[in-house]
């Protein structure tokens, strides 16, 4: 419910119930969507801002109603966040990742913004153990370890920084440029590191 879901991003943004603690984490791996209703995107529109006034990266999955288009999940649609598309072992899009583009202000954007491994993913599963699992609920949390990454080489990275190095450093896949299908393309961790390095080399 929007209610439960509300509850747990309340407590990502303030895990001890403290304000005055500095507790927030860096970056939030979000593998759920809570429907596309006007008034649920106002209310997770603005949980979302919280979490970015409080420092937080928010990384959601883009949803697994593929292949068609406009299809991409909220909140994974929000300008916002960065919204990520699942990929197959071959690199390929994976058949289930839910497509863009998504409409804002009467204008067309590009979803999701970026694309990870997201088939036959090695997977904790409840009561213990492990399972192969399939969704853009399992390349999110790639994606987010990445930006964990990048947080470590600049720790006053922004959301819309860290989107920007990942789709720039992406493996570009499908047509050419960012699409509906990959975003930008395949994350490539080392490369976005890497760049992000560089670019604090530069601006000393």
């Amino acid at each position: 419910t929007t209610s439960i879901l509300l509850s747990g991003m309340e407590w990502m943004a303030d895990p001890d119930g403290a304000p005055a603690t500095d507790d927030a984490p860096d970056a939030c791996c979000n593998s759920w969507g809570g429907g596309d209703s006007e008034e649920r995107r106002e209310i997770y529109q603005q949980a979302i801002q919280t979490w970015l006034d409080a420092g937080i990266i928010p990384v959601f999955a883009n949803g697994n109603s593929g292949p068609f288009g406009r299809t991409t999940s909220f909140p994974g649609g929000f300008l916002e966040v960065i919204a990520v598309g699942a990929t197959s072992k071959r690199n390929k899009i994976a058949y289930f990742s839910s497509r863009g583009p998504i409409k804002w202000d009467d204008v067309d954007r590009i979803k999701p913004d970026v694309s990870a491994p997201g088939a036959g993913v090695k997977s904790a599963k409840p009561g213990g153990g492990y399972k192969s699992m399939s969704g853009t609920s399992m390349a999110c949390p790639n994606v987010t370890g990445v930006v964990a990454l990048m947080k470590q080489a600049a720790p006053t990275l922004t959301t819309e920084f860290a989107s920007r190095v990942l789709q720039e450093t992406a493996l570009d896949r499908g047509a050419e440029g960012k699409d509906n299908k990959y975003g930008a393309g395949i994350v490539d961790a080392l490369a976005a590191v890497e760049k992000l390095k560089e670019i604090i080399r530069l601006t000393k």
